[in-house]
C-alpha cells in the first residue's frame, strides 16, 4: 500500500517509517506539522523545523504545514492538509508512530476515516521497554531534545538514547511513573541516523534552554554528513 507518514523527526515516527517499509508499504511522503502554539496536544514541537533535513537524510519527499496548535482546531487543519496531499501523492494509508496515546491515535483515525484512508500504527500498545530495546538493536541513533518531567536534569539534553539511558528511564518509571516511551510528553527526541538513513544529521550549533524543571535542546544549525 502507498502510504504517507506523520513525521515529527522523533524516534517514534522515524522507526514507524522503517516498520512500514518492512511491512511492504511504499512511503510516498513524510508530513510534518509545525504548531504555532508550543503547548500543542497533537504535535511534537522541539526542533520540528529540522524535519525537512531529516527527510533529505532519509531520501524521502517531505511536506510541512504550519498549524495554530489549538486543541481540536489543529485536527481540522491536519485533515485539510492531508486531504490536499492525498490528491498530490495518491496514497491510501497514513502511518502513525503512536505507542499508547489514545488522544493522538483516535484523532488520526478520525482524520483518516474522513479522508478514506487506512491507518497503520506499527507499535500500538507494544511493551515500551521492549520497543525501545528493539529500536536500539536495529541501529537507530537518537538524541534527547526535550525533557518535561520531574526527575530529568539538563544533563539529559543532547545525550543519546542508549542502553544506559534506557536503564535510567526504567528507573524513572519506577520512581516517578514516567512513561519509558515518553508517551505522556515527558521527553522528546531527534533521530539523526539509522539503517534507513542515506546520510547522517549532525548538529553544528545547539543551546540548552532550561527553566522550571524542564528544558529543550535548541538546535540552531545542523548539516548532513556522509555515513562511514
Amino acid at each position: 500500500m502507498k502510504v504517507a507518514v506523520l513525521f515529527s523527526g522523533g524516534k517514534d515516527s522515524t522507526f514507524a517509517i522503517y516498520k512500514a517499509q518492512q511491512m511492504g508499504h511504499e512511503i510516498s511522503c513524510l508530513i510534518s506539522f509545525i504548531p504555532k502554539n508550543k503547548e500543542s496536544y497533537m504535535f511534537h514541537v522541539p526542533n520540528i523545523e529540522w524535519a525537512a533535513l531529516q527527510a533529505e537524510a532519509l531520501g524521502l519527499s517531505s511536506e510541512r504545514f504550519e498549524v495554530e496548535g489549538v486543541k481540536e482546531e489543529e485536527v481540522k487543519e491536519m485533515e485539510i492538509a492531508i486531504g490536499t496531499l492525498k490528491e498530490k501523492y495518491k496514497f491510501e494509508g497514513l502511518v502513525c508512530g503512536a505507542l499508547a496515546s489514545k488522544y493522538q491515535k483516535e484523532r488520526v483515525e478520525k482524520v483518516a476515516k474522513a479522508l478514506g484512508l487506512h491507518v497503520v500504527c506499527p507499535f500500538w500498545d507494544k511493551d515500551q521497554i521492549e520497543y525501545v530495546k528493539e529500536m536500539l538493536k536495529e541501529g537507530f541513533k537518537i538524541k534527547f531534545t526535550g525533557v518535561f518531567a520531574d526527575g530529568f536534569t539538563p544533563e539529559w539534553l543532547g545525550k543519546d538514547l542508549d542502553q544506559d539511558r534506557l536503564d535510567m528511564l526504567i528507573k524513572l518509571n519506577k520512581d516517578k511513573k514516567i512513561s519509558v516511551g515518553g508517551e505522556g510528553g515527558e521527553y522528546e527526541t531527534f533521530a539523526y541516523d539509522g539503517p534507513i538513513f542515506k546520510k547522517k544529521v549532525e548538529f553544528v550549533d545547539s543551546q540548552i534552554m532550561w527553566k522550571d524543571n524542564s528544558g529543550v535542546l535548541d538546535v540552531k544549525d545542523a548539516k548532513l554528513v556522509e555515513k562511514t
